[in-house]
């Protein structure tokens, strides 16, 4: 049900940055799509478990 709804999402942006007739407005509206859906989908991935909640160790702690 959220991908769909985050398809349906991602289908309207799209469908409104090809609509305008400034250029600078349809990167706006495709880099809000971008930025929202990514999260999203950044935040269903460490929900599930499937990407680490803290990320990975440094060079430099891993040398210590």
């Amino acid at each position: 049900m959220l991908f769909l709804l985050l398809t349906a999402y991602g289908v309207l942006a799209l469908r409104v940055a090809v609509k305008t007739r400034n250029p600078v407005h349809r990167l706006v509206a495709i880099g809000a799509m971008v930025l929202m859906i990514g999260q999203s989908l950044l935040n269903v991935g460490v929900a599930t478990g499937a990407l680490p909640t803290t990320g990975l160790l440094s060079v430099v702690q891993l040398r210590r």
